[in-house]
């Protein structure tokens, strides 16, 4: 039996681009973390997310995933190839099944449009 399974919660870099055909959309979801070092004293480090999102949920990511955003993505990790320069290259990747927006919404216009029903905003579901 295999596992391949990655959940994330961070801050996207940027906003969410599709690709020209509309098939593919990516983003960078940064994550935050305290630690306490050998003297006992917080240090803080930030890792890095290629997210991809294919179909359905690349469209709505393309759409409501903006610059700031708390999200959560759960997804499998990939490592695929490509060639540059003649150089082969890799680049590993979390392929997304299930986005969700956390927290408060963007401040712009294209904010997902989910009504709240307090001041705390609801969590935005994607699947």
């Amino acid at each position: 039996m295999s596992l391949n399974k990655v959940l994330i919660i961070g801050n996207a870099a940027a906003d969410a681009v599709a690709n020209d055909k509309g098939t593919r959309t990516t983003f960078r979801a940064i994550v935050n973390e305290s630690y306490k070092d050998d003297k006992g004293e917080t240090q803080e480090r930030s890792e890095g997310f290629n997210v991809v999102a294919f179909k359905k949920l690349g469209e709505i990511a393309a759409q409501y995933v903006k610059k700031g955003q708390l999200v959560y993505v759960e997804g499998s990790q990939r490592t695929r190839s490509y060639e540059k320069d003649g150089e082969k290259k890799y680049v590993t990747e979390v392929v997304a099944d299930r986005i969700r927006l956390l927290g408060s919404k963007p401040k712009a216009e294209t904010a997902a449009p989910a009504p709240a029903e307090s001041e705390e905003e609801a969590p935005i579901d994607f699947e």
